[in-house]
C-alpha cells in the first residue's frame, strides 16, 4: 500500500474506502507502477474515482525497460523489427519522441507506461451503491527473498510478456527484489480467487509450478467465464 495509503482516505463512502483498503493491500509491482503514472496524469478527488482508476490498471500497458526517450526509441525499433545494423545511425530519442506522441504515456520508475489508446469504460457507477468485484485474477502471491523479507505481491494472470518482450509480473517483482530467479522467493503469502483454496504453499513443492499453475487457472478462468457468465458458478458450487 505504501505511497498510494492516501486513496483510502480520499472523500467517499465507508464501503469504498474499505474496498480501496483491501484492494491495495495485495497490488502487485506491476499495478504500482502503473497506479503511479495513471494518478500522475490524472489523479482522483474522491474514492470512487480512485475506484475507477484501479479497475482500468489492466488496460495500460508497460513498454520494456524504457526510462527515457533514447531508451523508447530503441524500444520502438524494436517493436517494428528494424534490422540491429540499422539502429546505430537511428536518431533513437527523436524516434522515441515520435512514438510518445502517437502513443502518450508517463515515463515511471525506469519505464515508459503507456496509457489505453481509448477512453476505460466506466466499471464503477456509485450512483447503483454496487461496489464492484475484484474478480479478474486467479492466484496472488506474496513473495521475497533474504535481503527483502517485507515481499511484494504477483498477480496471476499476467499476458504482458507472453508475446513480447515487455516486463510481465514477475520479471518486474524479481526487479523490485533484486532476485535473479524465482527460486531465489519465499513465498510469504497466498490469495486465490476460488473459494475454499487454502494452503496453496502446503501443495507445491516448486515455486515455479505454483506459478504455471496459476496462471493457466487464470487464462481457464478468463477463456471460460466469456463463454457463460455462469461458469464461475458452476466451478465454485463443485469446488
Amino acid at each position: 500500500m505504501k505511497g498510494f495509503k492516501y486513496l483510502a482516505e480520499l472523500p467517499g463512502t465507508p464501503q469504498e474506502q474499505a474496498w480501496m483498503r483491501e484492494r491495495l493491500d495485495t497490488l502487485s509491482v506491476k499495478e504500482g507502477i502503473i497506479l503511479t503514472a495513471a494518478l500522475d496524469g490524472d489523479p482522483p478527488g474522491i474514492a470512487s474515482d480512485a475506484i475507477c482508476q484501479l479497475l482500468t490498471l489492466p488496460d495500460y500497458k508497460i513498454c520494456g525497460y524504457a526510462g527515457d526517450y533514447k531508451q523508447l526509441g530503441e524500444y520502438a525499433a524494436s517493436e517494428v523489427m528494424l534490422p540491429k545494423d540499422v539502429r546505430p545511425h537511428l536518431n533513437l530519442e527523436k524516434l522515441g519522441r515520435t512514438y510518445a506522441e502517437a502513443h502518450p504515456g508517463k515515463f515511471c520508475e525506469g519505464h515508459y507506461v503507456e496509457f489505453p489508446e481509448q477512453p476505460s469504460a466506466q466499471r464503477y457507477d456509485p450512483q447503483t451503491g454496487q461496489l464492484p468485484e475484484d474478480t479478474d485474477w486467479s492466484v496472488k502471491l506474496k513473495v521475497s527473498t533474504s535481503a527483502s523479507s517485507e515481499g511484494v505481491w504477483i498477480r496471476f494472470p499476467d499476458h504482458q510478456g507472453d508475446m513480447d518482450n515487455n516486463p510481465d509480473e514477475i520479471s518486474l517483482a524479481l526487479d523490485a527484489l533484486g532476485a535473479k530467479n524465482i527460486q531465489k522467493l519465499t513465498v510469504l503469502d497466498t490469495r486465490c480467487v476460488l473459494p475454499g483454496t487454502w494452503n496453496l504453499t502446503e501443495q507445491y513443492s516448486d515455486i515455479a509450478d505454483l506459478m504455471y499453475d496459476a496462471n493457466d487457472l487464470g487464462l481457464v478462468l478468463e477463456n471460460r467465464c466469456q463463454r457463460s457468465d455462469d461458469f464461475k458458478d458452476f466451478l465454485w458450487a463443485a469446488l
